[in-house]
């Protein structure tokens, strides 16, 4: 019954969607809407399952949304009071403890892996089978594993109810966990002290010079427990990094600048001769301006099919040196992450770009 209504809240959405433009939509496969309205529209989704009858006009005002960025926490939280729901905000939430909520939650995500913002917002319906069922809306309600979700998640949310909500359920087993091996803990911190009191009465008096060796060996026996204890946890836990290495590998897409060589103008002019490929990720109305010379025109909203088009014949080995604007442009970073994502491995980036090439080679634009 109630994935029968699932199906009614993703049909009568698309209606919706039919009628209103998402603001920065993305292309099918990504994050359904990354623009200003992406957290009303889970709102107005809940509001529906919750079979309360609402015109989705009613929540596009600018007391829910008051930024281009989109709503925060607290105006989703004042939309969904005033049309009669019962809405709490929380943080620092993990994904062991998001399985025990029953209501709906808006989740604030990134609106891509490789994204280092926050800047969109999901419709958490509760766990299958060991999954998250997601709505980002307008998608179809998706299983996503929780070791996706959660490099993705700032771990903030609003829970969203038609009945007063009581937190103490959600908290209450994250809270007996803790207890549970903060007892542990103290535990083996007394009986280490109690062995060392021990064997400080067997061996009797001894210098300063034992005394500090002995407490050496005792505080590396702790931290070799603490590693050994984090070593598990990371290896066998769906949270831990080490068990998904595809949880770190979103981080690493997101910052993947950090990563990536930089050169400077003269290693560019010792570049351009060396059959380097070179790729431009400006637009192409400033790369048809001007441009250095033999490079390839990649902007950064060209598909995967376009870049293949464009690096037909291309190695995946070759080097590719990209470039943008100047040292503010953010589109050679991003095109960076598209072409590692394609397999590309040997990847350069001329940080100053074109502004900066123009001042050392004395290129010039082709339209001045």
């Amino acid at each position: 019954m109630f994935n029968r209504r699932y199906l009614c809240l993703y049909g009568l959405f698309l209606f919706v969607a039919a009628n209103f433009t998402f603001a920065n939509s993305c292309s099918a496969g990504k994050s359904g809407s990354s623009g200003p309205y992406c957290g009303l529209y889970c709102l107005y989704s809940v509001i529906k399952l919750t079979d309360k009858e609402i015109d989705v006009r009613d929540l596009l005002k600018p007391e829910y949304v008051s930024s281009r960025k989109g709503s925060s926490m607290a105006e989703l939280k004042k939309a969904a009071t005033d049309n009669g729901l019962y809405a709490e905000t929380f943080g620092n939430l993990n994904d062991r403890e998001l399985k025990n909520i029953s209501n709906p939650v808006i989740l604030h995500v990134k609106s891509s892996p490789k994204s280092k913002e926050y800047d969109h917002y999901v419709l958490f319906l509760g766990d299958k089978d060991g999954k998250a069922k997601i709505f980002d809306p307008p998608n179809p309600i998706e299983a996503k594993p929780y070791y996706e979700l959660t490099p993705i998640w700032d771990g903030t949310g609003l829970i969203v109810s038609a009945q007063p909500i009581n937190l103490s359920n959600i908290f209450a087993p994250a809270r007996k966990k803790f207890v549970f091996f903060a007892a542990i803990a103290i535990v083996v911190i007394l009986s280490i002290r109690a062995a060392r009191k021990y064997i400080l009465q067997r061996i009797g008096k001894m210098n300063w010079q034992t005394k500090f060796g002995f407490s050496i060996i005792q505080a590396v026996f702790l931290a070799g427990i603490a590693l050994f204890g984090g070593m598990v946890y990371h290896f066998t836990n769906d949270a831990g990094f080490l068990a998904r290495a595809g949880a770190t590998e979103s981080i690493v897409s997101a910052n993947i600048e950090t990563f990536i060589p930089k050169v400077n103008a003269d290693e560019v002019k010792n570049i351009i001769t060396s059959g380097t490929v070179i790729v431009d990720a400006r637009q192409s109305e400033d790369f048809e301006a001007g441009h250095i010379e033999n490079a390839i025109n990649i902007p950064t909203t060209l598909c995967k099919a376009g870049r293949d088009s464009k690096l037909a014949g291309k190695d995946k080995n070759s080097q590719i040196l990209i470039y943008c604007q100047s040292k503010g442009c953010p589109y050679a970073a991003k095109v960076a992450a598209n072409l590692a994502d394609d397999g590309f491995k040997n990847i350069s980036i001329y940080k100053n770009g074109w502004v900066d090439w123009q001042k050392k080679s004395g290129a010039k634009n082709e339209n001045k």
